[in-house]
């Protein structure tokens, strides 16, 4: 197998007397909503990241080998992560990235959830991309400073100086009328409810029913969907230039805007404050 899931390592080989991942989600699911901080805090204590151990098991043979797969995982994570940000992608739980077990880099699937989409969701998603304790944890002792940073930061530069070829690609997007720029409430309901319940569901006839008037109320006339790419498209060219949410408007330098974003992926508050099947403790 050339690819697998970052939820299917197994963390209880390394932490065997550790909470296992179902119990972390039901300590979290289940803590009230003035709670759910608390319960991250809690679940966190009880479940240690344990990534490394994948790079030392699969590449531990040759020390040239493991620095390799450092650096490409480290650098793929980087560029995905900007990327991803710039384009909104959201929906990226443990499922929807898979790391190569020939070069360690990671690779994103499932790209259902973008242009920001991801805030219209039942539980809306607060983080920029997913840069959870186990991500960072396989980056190694420095975390995300030197090379992943570095390797943000030119990602960044290279989408800003680029950034009129990219917007005429996205435009090409927008004018495509078989393209949605929002997502249905009965959508939206559905992705996180299988996310959470890990298997594939579909709508029931009853559901159906009653989302009747919400399905009807989703379809766009050419007008709304017009405005809506537009919209898309401004947004993604405030984040080329640097402008970013919660900053008053200020433009941020290359180096501000990284680091704006790394500090809001890893805020614990913005962590506790996700779905609880994205397990933004893994």
């Amino acid at each position: 197998m050339y690819f697998l899931s970052h939820s299917s390592l197994r963390h209880d080989r390394y932490y065997p007397g550790e909470w296992g991942h179902l119990r972390c989600r039901h300590h979290f699911v289940h803590a009230p909503e003035d709670f759910k901080r608390d319960s991250f805090d809690v679940v966190c204590k009880n479940f240690s990241p344990s990534f490394r151990f994948f790079f030392v098991e699969r590449f531990g043979h040759s020390l040239k080998d493991w620095y390799a797969a450092k650096m490409k995982y480290t650098r793929s994570v980087a560029v995905s992560s900007i990327v991803g940000h710039i384009l909104g992608i959201g929906d990226r739980h443990t499922n929807n990235i898979l790391i190569s077990q020939i070069t360690g880099e990671v690779v994103h699937i499932d790209f259902g959830i973008v242009f920001e989409q991801g805030k219209l969701l039942a539980v809306p998603e607060l983080v920029p991309f997913r840069l959870t304790r186990n991500i960072v944890d396989g980056l190694g002792p420095t975390g995300t400073e030197g090379t992943f940073a570095r390797a943000a930061e030119a990602t960044a530069a290279e989408l800003r100086e680029n950034s009129n070829a990219l917007l005429t690609i996205l435009s090409a997007v927008a004018s495509d009328p078989l393209y949605r720029f929002t997502v249905s409430p009965v959508e939206a309901r559905r992705r996180q409810r299988l996310i959470d319940d890990d298997q594939a569901s579909v709508t029931t006839p009853a559901e159906k029913t009653k989302d009747g008037e919400l399905l009807l109320a989703a379809v766009e006339s050419k007008s709304e969907r017009n405005e809506a790419a537009a919209m898309v498209l401004a947004k993604i060219q405030e984040k080329l230039q640097g402008y970013e949410d919660g900053t008053s408007g200020e433009q941020q330098s290359i180096e501000g805007q990284v680091q704006l974003l790394i500090n809001s992926a890893r805020d614990p508050n913005n962590l506790s404050a996700m779905f609880g099947g994205w397990a933004s403790w893994v």
